[in-house]
């Protein structure tokens, strides 16, 4: 047996209706070297009967059928029998482009890189593409120094930039050496406990890595509709992001000076805080006006919450970012609702 290029796993759940799509982008790679691994994430449609029916048709597809554990832990035991000299990740309701892996591989191959990531296309349920390309030519990051500066653009941005995340990386954007996969260990966390697992891989990752890339190309298809995780409505998700930010700063202080880090990921989270709300805001009429008030004041009274914004340089975010953390140290609820109605309708905020 030739040892696969690329071992691409995907974790499957509750998708019958966009997985014949993505499946197909990937038996149709121009690098056919490669092994494809469908995670049947214990799914009740007919997401299983369709793996493996697409099993028998070739035979670089494996099929693992589990109970549901969420998509960290799908991933996780892809990695388990995966074999290829690079590991991929794509999302079963997302698809890529048919030359993205032959191309990654090559510049991966060429460079000796330990990880190259590529820039991301989003799909609106009405199929509007926007395209969000990083990096204007190929980006090398060698070495402890330049891997942490790129480490720390990942999670957050400073104060007076007017992005929350200059690098916005989920591990679907790249292919990762499988030997530093194995040599340290690296699995995901569940995104049942951790919000964002994708961050934290990364950070595993990067920490361990020696040579990195970043392509100007928008490989990647991002779908985005309501049941998108980081755009639907989760009860308590507030919560779940301040675990999530506790969680970061205590992996990047194991690697590097807290004094490097905490401003970042303060921005981050407080820009998460805001996209909460945000979400809070848009989901008035499924929900009632004084339950979106009630669970916006319960997140503004949080003392943690008032802690980190009083003490963050507020001054000098970006001026609409400012008023709405004023608004949040002052308490002002019905303010920050219409601060959301406007950014909902002119995109000041986001």
């Amino acid at each position: 047996m030739i040892k696969p290029l690329v071992s691409i796993i995907v974790p499957i759940y509750k998708v019958e209706k966009y997985l014949d799509k993505c499946i197909n982008s990937l038996l149709n790679q121009t690098l056919k070297n490669i092994e494809i691994i469908l995670i049947d994430d214990g799914s009740p449609d007919n997401c299983p009967q369709m793996c493996d029916e697409y099993q028998k048709v070739d035979n670089r597809i494996k099929v693992i059928h589990k109970h549901n554990e969420g998509q960290g832990y799908a991933r996780n035991c892809g990695l388990k029998i995966a074999t290829g000299e690079y590991i991929a990740y794509v999302d079963s309701d997302d698809y890529i482009d048919f030359n993205m892996y032959e191309n990654l591989y090559t510049i991966a191959n060429q460079n000796n890189f330990d990880v190259v990531y590529c820039g991301v296309n989003r799909v609106s349920s009405n199929l509007h593409f926007t395209k969000f390309k990083k990096v204007d030519k190929l980006l090398i990051f060698i070495g402890i120094d330049e891997i942490k500066g790129f480490l720390l653009n990942m999670v957050g941005t400073k104060p007076n930039c007017s992005e929350d995340i200059h690098f916005s990386v989920s591990a679907c954007l790249g292919i990762y050496s499988h030997k530093i996969i194995d040599n340290f260990s690296i699995i995901f966390e569940s995104e049942r406990l951790f919000i964002s697992e994708d961050t934290l891989y990364n950070i595993s990752f990067l920490s361990k890595s020696k040579k990195i890339g970043f392509v100007p190309e928008t490989y990647y298809h991002y779908r985005q509709h309501d049941k998108s995780f980081c755009h639907s409505y989760i009860e308590g998700k507030y919560f779940k992001e301040k675990i999530f930010y506790l969680e970061i700063n205590k992996r990047l202080n194991n690697i590097m000076d807290i004094d490097d880090f905490i401003l970042r990921t303060t921005r981050t989270f407080i820009g998460n805080v805001r996209s909460v709300i945000s979400v809070e805001v848009a989901n008035i009429g499924k929900n009632s006006f004084n339950k979106v008030r009630d669970n916006i004041k319960t997140i503004c009274a949080d003392e943690f919450l008032q802690e980190i914004l009083i003490q963050y340089p507020v001054k000098e975010l970006p001026l609409l970012q400012k008023i709405f953390i004023i608004f949040l140290i002052k308490k002002y609820i019905i303010c920050i609702i219409l601060l959301c109605y406007i950014n909902k309708y002119y995109k000041y905020l986001f």
